[in-house]
């Protein structure tokens, strides 16, 4: 699950792991259980990484990709969701999270620019993970979204 976390003044929260660059922030993301329903993840998942008790506003998108290391080739897919922040208290979750920020829904695209320009072996996942934030930066700034 790709997480579009809004808090109460509308900005998203993302997220910087230790291992990333300084710079490096995406937004929030989980993996589903095995007999765990796609929103149930999507919600333990933010709860988790933020300490935000979290409402699903809305289902954004389904993004299949495939993943190609050599000969390997490897599906994957990914459901974006946007929740909302309705209580709890921000905090971050040292075993998964270094580091928290928020940004407007119109910065996405800088963000997965950055992404996009992570050099060396680490730039095929920097490319991977920006897709997503374009996808929620089309559809969270067209017009009459709110």
């Amino acid at each position: 699950v790709v997480l579009a976390l809004q808090r109460a003044n509308g900005r998203l929260l993302l997220h910087r792991k230790a291992h990333y660059g300084e710079d490096t922030y995406r937004l929030l993301s989980g993996g589903v259980g095995l007999s765990e329903a796609v929103a149930d993840a999507a919600v333990r998942e933010a709860q988790e990484e933020t300490g935000l008790h979290v409402a699903l506003e809305r289902f954004l998108a389904v993004i299949e990709y495939a993943l190609v290391f050599g000969a390997i080739r490897l599906p994957f897919v990914s459901y974006v969701w946007l929740l909302r922040e309705c209580g709890g208290e921000l905090r971050v979750d040292s075993a998964e999270v270094a580091a928290l920020r928020a940004c407007w829904p119109a910065e996405l695209p800088a963000v997965a620019a950055q992404l996009r320009s992570i050099p060396g072996e680490r730039g095929y996942w920097g490319r991977w993970r920006a897709v997503a934030h374009e996808v929620v930066s089309v559809i969270l700034n067209e017009p009459g979204h709110g």
